[in-house]
């Protein structure tokens, strides 16, 4: 009975570190470990790197107040509300894994962009970044997607890439285009970020013009990318 239990305890941990990311793996783990796959070395090494920069980003994102109250509205099969942890276990949890990503990108590359990633995380879930101004909260988004792609870029190449000429230009698009667009995640959540007050496009403007600066940025990357 005692090894039942223990399996189905480890069973819901493991499940934890999939749904404390799982909306974000799409979004934050495959593309830029896709761009890192245009060359084929150590793409396990570059999955690994942007999912140990992303766990502990999600789990202070979620163990914050408003994130509370916010997830059994919008997420309530999160880890936090649905009962698995608490926010001191959250907290505790993250406390471990940001060292542990820091030690994984000094071994492996991409340190410079994993530390500006824990500063990006610090402003947008500690300070404000996310809640505050729907005009400051999309950049923020745009620059952590910089990093996490050109950190999954040098742990690929297993050096660093400078940033420059077209790596630059391309990099400057994909954080042009989600901090452009993110607000598109927005649309599914306006009755928790009502709830606890978050500032986003939708909810700054309405819903029909949320959605007008989602449609028009996208045709207009969709015909500019192809130019570049």
């Amino acid at each position: 009975m005692a090894v039942h239990v223990q399996r189905h305890e480890d069973d819901h941990r493991a499940e934890d570190r999939i749904r404390y990311p799982e909306r974000d793996l799409e979004s934050h783990v495959q593309p830029p470990s896709h761009s890192a796959a245009l060359d084929p070395p150590p793409i396990p090494m570059t999955v690994i790197w942007c999912w140990i920069n992303l766990l502990p980003f999600t789990i202070d994102n979620q163990r914050q107040a408003e994130a509370i109250q916010e997830d059994p509205i919008n997420k309530p099969w999160r880890p936090l509300p649905s009962g698995r942890l608490t926010p001191s276990q959250a907290r505790n949890l993250m406390l471990v894994l940001y060292p542990v990503a820091v030690l994984t990108n000094f071994l492996s590359g991409g340190l410079k962009q994993s530390i500006m990633l824990l500063l990006l995380g610090f402003w947008y879930n500690d300070c404000g970044g996310a809640d505050r101004n729907c005009l400051l909260r999309n950049p923020i988004n745009g620059a952590g997607f910089i990093c996490y792609t050109s950190g999954a870029m040098e742990v690929a190449y297993g050096s660093a890439i400078p940033l420059s000429g077209p790596l630059l230009r391309w990099s400057a698009v994909v954080g042009a285009t989600v901090a452009s667009t993110v607000q598109t995640q927005d649309m599914y959540d306006q009755a928790g970020d009502s709830v606890r007050h978050r500032q986003t496009i939708p909810s700054f403007l309405d819903d029909a013009m949320g959605r007008w600066t989602i449609a028009i940025p996208v045709v207009m990357w969709s015909w500019v990318c192809p130019w570049l």
